[in-house]
């Protein structure tokens, strides 16, 4: 297994862990896309994947 890849399981392991509701879903989809951005994208140049959140919720001004 790769630098990448392990880094990658650690790092979504600790977002489902903190994730619950709707995030929790979509972290649990498939992040094939999501994953392929981080290697090609992020990977290369930060060697980490600190201070990022997958699936972030946000909440629109109607509170939905």
């Amino acid at each position: 297994m790769s630098a990448f890849e392990q880094e990658f399981a650690r790092f979504l392991a600790q977002q489902q862990a903190e994730a619950s509701g709707q995030r929790l879903e979509m972290l649990k989809r498939d992040l094939t896309g999501t994953k392929k951005l981080l290697e090609v994208t992020v990977w290369p140049v930060m060697r980490s994947f600190e201070g990022l959140i997958l699936e972030h919720e946000m909440v629109s001004t109607s509170g939905s």
